[in-house]
């Protein structure tokens, strides 16, 4: 079979938005990832420095590698949604069961199909859990452009898909059986893929969004300032300062792709964000159930570790912890002025991490 059968067989049967098979060459941004690390951006995320040499150099994740299998799949409309929680505002992607779980479960059945098809070669597949730069050689691989909101951005779908990747042996005579003329693709798979032209142009929708102003200038995030970073990933709470501009979002953070007008199609009729926003005004309207809100918070503030642990099993939401979550907690509660909610801060004013944080959202009410 010639490459582009390959492909379009293993598309249709996973069910997979794009695929492409390219060289495997040095990433293109290394450069400005080591000046984002030098600049201390990463935070708390340490594992990021420490994955930096795998991440320049793919081959020490699989010795023999020649080229990378590209795969992206869309979360928009979710496909595995979850209903917990559902009534805070959370990130698009962790209103789903856990991808990395079934993402992953997707790239080893590809995985296994090309081993059928190449016995001789080796392969190794992962999502953002693998260290490497997925988005730079997405880019590579024509999957989308490098948009201002350093996301992965594709004309029809959009930016709210995941990143898979596939690491293989396999070299291009290989691929063709020997015979050039068969290939099918021409010399794409020596020369690699034309880039998407970038086509944010001069829309900075996503830059002007931003209540932290965590998009310093085009395609240049600062986790430090950013919503997600500091209620996903970060273990302490946000300073004073940003986390007055948080508003509601519980988890995550979707403003900067759900004001990228070439998401407007792939969002059309989907409430997955949690957010609606008109583009002619760039108002971000409340689409959250009030009671539901108030039931989510009651049973963080009050539930133990365990009880937590127990709702938010297999879902993104896991990795914020309990405390983290309620930490998150407090601060929808103080920004949502839910005043009758206000004794449920009170158990917390004794609590080494989160009296602080108490005290903070026991002011903003009153």
């Amino acid at each position: 079979m010639s490459i582009d059968e390959i492909l379009s067989n293993l598309k249709k049967e996973l069910a997979l938005d794009d695929i492409q098979w390219i060289p495997l060459a040095a990433p293109l941004r290394l450069q400005e990832y080591d000046d984002w690390l030098a600049r201390g951006l990463h935070g708390e995320m340490k594992y990021l420095e420490r994955h930096r040499d795998l991440k320049a150099d793919p081959t020490r994740l699989l010795s023999d590698s020649r080229s990378v299998i590209m795969v992206s799949k869309s979360y928009v409309p979710n496909e595995r949604p979850h209903d917990r929680l559902k009534g805070l505002r959370i990130a698009a992607y962790a209103q789903a069961t856990d991808y990395h779980l079934w993402f992953k479960d997707l790239l080893e059945a590809c995985k296994l199909k090309l081993e059928k098809l190449f016995p001789s070669h080796s392969f190794r597949c992962g999502t953002d859990s693998l260290p490497f730069l997925e988005r730079d050689f997405a880019v590579q691989a024509a999957l989308g452009w490098w948009g201002k909101n350093t996301c992965v951005i594709h004309p029809r779908r959009g930016s709210f898909f995941f990143l898979g990747e596939i690491l293989s042996s396999v070299e291009r005579a290989a691929v063709c059986g020997g015979a050039e003329a068969t290939c099918g693709v021409g010399t794409d798979l020596v020369q690699g893929l034309a880039p998407l032209p970038d086509f944010c142009g001069h829309c900075d929708r996503c830059l002007q969004i931003c209540p932290t102003g965590a998009l310093e200038k085009p395609r240049q995030l600062n986790p430090l300032k950013c919503i997600a970073y500091w209620t996903i990933e970060a273990r302490e709470v946000a300073p004073v300062g940003l986390r007055e501009k948080f508003g509601d979002w519980f988890f995550g953070c979707d403003l900067c792709q759900t004001v990228c007008p070439w998401n407007q199609k792939p969002l059309r009729g989907s409430a997955a964000t949690g957010v609606k926003t008109d583009l002619a005004t760039e108002e971000i309207l409340p689409s959250v159930d009030e009671a539901e809100l108030r039931q989510d918070l009651v049973f963080l503030l009050t539930a133990s570790d365990q009880e937590i642990r127990a709702l938010v099993r297999g879902t993104p939401l896991e990795r914020s912890k309990p405390q983290g979550l309620r930490r998150n907690a407090m601060i929808v509660l103080a920004h949502r002025q839910l005043r009758d909610l206000k004794g449920l801060l009170t158990r917390w004013r004794e609590d080494a991490g989160l009296a602080e944080l108490a005290e903070w959202a026991e002011a903003k009410l009153d």
